[in-house]
């Protein structure tokens, strides 16, 4: 059984990489650099139906480009405090 504090036996040593796991992230990688480096990705991208390609093109822009998020702050000066609400949908004029 399992006693807490017990000394490790066998297995990987501390600091050791899993073998597996970094053969299968090389192969990874070289498939993402085989098919971006040729044009089978372009290719690819070209056969989708517009609406397609327009979809595949904003899920790819959700990695490059942040949402926009609510912010609310309060802001003191003296007396007089103030909230913000920066980047929300109060004013009906930013939609």
């Amino acid at each position: 059984m399992f006693e807490k504090g017990h000394e490790k036996y066998g297995g990987r040593k501390k600091g050791t990489p899993n073998k597996t796991a970094l053969e299968v992230r090389r192969f990874i990688q070289s498939f993402i650099e085989d098919y971006f480096d040729g044009d089978k990705f372009v290719r690819d991208v070209e056969a989708l139906e517009p609406r397609e390609r327009i979809g595949f093109v904003s899920r790819l822009l959700r990695y490059v480009i942040a949402e926009k998020r609510e912010v609310e702050a309060q802001i003191s000066m003296g007396e007089l405090t103030k909230s913000v609400n920066l980047f929300g949908n109060d004013d009906e004029n930013d939609r």
